[in-house]
């Protein structure tokens, strides 16, 4: 279903209308995702409304994380439906499976509402203007859209929307409205504010640590320190004993502390005394985590893709390289700790917080409370950053359970060690690559290994080919590249520490590997990298272009100024095509990254203030995992447990970042994770035009200094 349609036939459309004073309509949504709820049927939708008073309702289904989302799908209807954008109230509905499966994820809020929104819109705007038609004894091609009023073209006479949403209301919702033209744009392409922005800068904004309601009551909990370890003898006294704990709530692999308030929940668990026993791995330090790795990086693979004969090419190439690039695992390292209120009641669950993933949610909290999918309830708020993390539900899912056995509403609180050490980390992984080159110095034979968990699998077991997961591949199976003779395998490692989805997922480490491995081949060549690559691409490649004006638009090679050095990385995913310029300067093993060429080919740039942010921001995190970021384990256990021992990119530690959206009538892509993934590379490449030192292995600073 990709058109609009009436909600509930012709009566229910007019019925409900006439009784809201409002024009509805409903806006089918293509479902994403890879899980059934319950085995209920999903209808994906967005909602648009007209009300008496003209104004425009959108019902935002997906989650403002700040990607702007909120701002640039409320442009797309104010478009269609030709009135302004501050005409355009958002909604954050409380979740029902008619909203569908919206995940935030994927770069995917505006590529899947694109179309469907547009529709939507049109199609209200369609039905206004036959209203309005009818009122101005004028036929429909005789009338126009415009500023929120139908005008009749001959003589002037404008109706506004609200005094049609009567009438519009009782009409059948075209199947197939007319689109704008690109041409008649006003509002998509252009600039445009924030509108979270105020709210978050003044304090009225909500996140989940800000709920607060009557009688609530704030729940921490004390985990077991390794993956998978069970609750044991538990000595209670000493958290009972501590001012304002309330209760303490035994669950399989956790003990809750309940307290009135958060100080007294944090020195209440603090306090507690717990034996734990079992577990996946309790003795998994870092140096047999990579052996491991080591040992299954012998092994083949699962080959997914393998054009031409790879052996023969480095076989007869006249020079063959290898390089082994190794990533370590990464945390999402979210500013807002997690954190959501749930109250189970009365045979419902009602669960208000920050999530990317509603629908799981709904599909996880009434599998561990055994009620219906259709009475949980979620009501989104404001993220403190999420990067994926809040696609895991395992904070809401605790609070529920514990709202459950205490029969009153509990707010779960996590401290920031607990949000580090408690995590769904970004895998660990092995590229081994070779390749060979011919006389004249042309990539003939390619072969990409990768060695690292799969999330997937983690989650779903029995989801992937023994464990063979096409998604570890993004960017390598699926690369623009196109040399004669190409091969990717990925060799799946069983994992016992927690993965999850952070923002560009594989691509950012495939990328990397990709990269870095291709600047090294146009070293040995002798041959500028960027030549290298564009001899590679194949000429309808989008990314083609933006390698070109990248490097145009840095002065490639040429850096700014005497000391400094640059490096070049490009990287297609998600839809959208993207490549960096990185200038830095080495002093004495101290890297200072200068300045970043950011360059991206999205298709139609809805909103290109949102696009800049999410370049911005993408580098930003590109170079803090890249420069410092780093998970290790020590006797079973996350080492790292705060911002000094897990240390971000710091405001100084911030460059220049120049960032060019290329005018583009291709298909959109998204903006918020395509950008990442050349950052580290770039700036790699970098290193190496600066001194000679190939970087392999991430963070960059660990290497620098060894």
């Amino acid at each position: 279903m990709n058109g609009p349609v009436n909600l509930s036939r012709r009566r229910f459309l007019r019925d409900t209308s006439l009784a809201t004073g409002a024009l509805v309509l409903v806006a089918a949504v293509p479902w994403r995702g890879v899980i059934a709820a319950g085995g209920d049927a999903l209808e994906p939708n967005v909602l648009v409304a007209v009300g008496a008073d003209g104004r425009v309702t959108m019902q935002f289904t997906w989650n403002e994380l700040g990607q702007g989302a909120m701002t640039s799908l409320a442009m797309v209807v104010a478009e269609e439906l030709c009135v302004a954008t501050d005409a355009v109230d958002v909604e954050v509905p409380i979740w029902e499976s008619k909203y569908g499966n919206n995940v935030t994820g994927g770069s995917s809020s505006m590529r899947e509402s694109w179309l469907p929104l547009r529709r939507a819109a049109a199609a209200a705007r369609e039905m206004l203007v036959t209203a309005g038609a009818a009122r101005l004894g004028a036929a429909p091609a005789d009338c126009r859209a415009t500023e929120g009023a139908v005008v009749q073209a001959a003589t002037g006479r404008r109706l506004a929307y609200g005094e049609l949403v009567a009438e519009a209301s009782q009409l059948p919702v075209p199947a197939e409205p007319a689109l704008k033209d690109e041409a008649q744009y006003s509002i998509v392409g252009r600039e445009a504010p924030r509108r979270d922005v105020p709210d978050k800068v003044t304090g009225r904004a909500v996140f989940g640590s800000d709920l607060a309601r009557p009688g609530l009551l704030r729940a921490a909990f004390a985990r077991c320190p390794w993956s998978g370890g069970e609750v044991g003898e538990v000595d209670d006294a000493p958290a009972l004993a501590v001012p304002g704990v309330r209760r303490i709530v035994r669950l399989e692999d956790r003990v809750a502390v309940v307290a009135e308030n958060t100080w007294s929940a944090l020195r209440g668990r603090d306090a507690l005394r717990v034996d734990w026993r079992g577990g996946d791995d309790p003795e998994l330090d870092e140096a047999i985590f990579w052996q491991r790795l080591e040992e299954r990086a012998e092994q083949p693979g699962f080959v997914t893709r393998d054009d031409g004969d790879v052996e023969a090419g480095l076989a007869t190439a006249a020079r063959v390289m290898r390089a082994e690039y190794r990533l370590p695992m990464v945390a999402h390292a979210v500013m807002e700790p997690s954190s959501c209120v749930v109250h189970a009641h009365d045979g419902v669950c009602d669960v208000e917080g920050p999530t990317q993933a509603p629908v799981w949610v709904a599909r996880d909290v009434s599998r561990a409370l055994g009620l219906p999918f259709a009475n949980v309830r979620m009501k989104s708020t404001y993220a403190g950053s999420a990067f994926g993390r809040r696609l895991m539900t395992d904070y809401i899912v605790e609070g529920a359970r514990v709202s459950r056995e205490i029969g009153a509403p509990v707010q779960v609180v996590w401290s920031r060690e607990d949000e580090m050490r408690h995590e769904f980390y970004r895998p660990a992984s092995i590229h081994r690559q070779a390749a060979g080159l011919d006389a004249d110095g042309r990539l003939i034979a390619w072969s990409h290994k990768i060695v690292t968990p799969s999330i997937v699998e983690q989650h779903y077991p029995g989801a992937t080919r023994g464990g063979a997961d096409e998604g570890a591949l993004r960017g390598v199976a699926d690369t623009q590249y196109r040399p004669e003779n190409f091969r990717a395998a990925h060799v799946p490692v069983p994992g016992t520490v927690p993965l999850g989805w952070l923002r560009s997922v594989y691509d950012c480490q495939n990328a990397l590997a990709n990269e870095c491995f291709l600047d090294e081949l146009a070293a040995a060549a002798g041959r500028d990298p960027v030549e290298f690559r564009l001899d590679v691409l194949p000429a309808d490649s989008r990314l083609r272009r933006v390698v070109t004006e990248t490097a145009a638009r840095s002065g490639w090679p040429r850096p700014s100024r005497s000391g400094r050095a640059l490096g070049f990385a490009c990287h297609a995913c998600f839809g959208s095509f993207a490549a960096q310029v990185a200038e830095v300067s080495v002093d004495g093993g101290l890297l200072r990254v200068h300045r970043v060429v950011s360059v991206i080919d999205c298709g139609t740039a809805v909103n290109p203030n949102a696009v800049r942010a999410q370049m911005e921001g993408g580098v930003a995190m590109g170079l803090s995992i890249a420069l410092r970021e780093r998970i290790t384990l020590d006797r079973g256990r996350i080492a790292q447990g705060n911002f000094d021992d897990y240390e971000p990119l710091r405001m100084h530690e911030m460059p220049v970042v120049e960032t060019h959206i290329l005018d583009s009538d291709g298909e959109m892509g998204g903006v918020g994770e395509p950008v990442m993934p050349p950052t580290a590379p770039a700036v790699c490449n970098a290193v190496f035009a600066a001194t000679g030192l190939r970087i392999r292995e991430l963070p960059i600073g660990e290497q620098l200094r060894s």
